[in-house]
């Protein structure tokens, strides 16, 4: 597997969670002057896209037959 690809199956995996934190930031309740930094961003950002992911992988599990081995056989070659 080559660098490109491992980055791109990281981005997709915190994407969500990316998108969860600039919404919740740009948000009228939201607090204006929050000093952090890119990886405190990226910390804040991965709790909610975990979340996101365990139940998007519950729905497709219960829509789908997904097999894990596969998914990481084809990541693998």
């Amino acid at each position: 597997m080559n660098i490109a690809l491992g980055a791109l199956f990281i981005f997709v995996l915190l994407y969500p969670g990316i998108l969860f934190r600039i919404a919740y930031l740009n948000g009228p309740y939201s607090r204006k002057n929050i000093q952090s930094s890119l990886v405190d961003e990226l910390v804040l950002s991965l709790i909610p896209s975990l979340f996101l992911q365990c139940i998007g992988y519950w729905i497709a599990g219960h829509l789908y037959d997904i097999r894990l081995e596969l998914v990481l056989f084809q990541f693998s070659e």
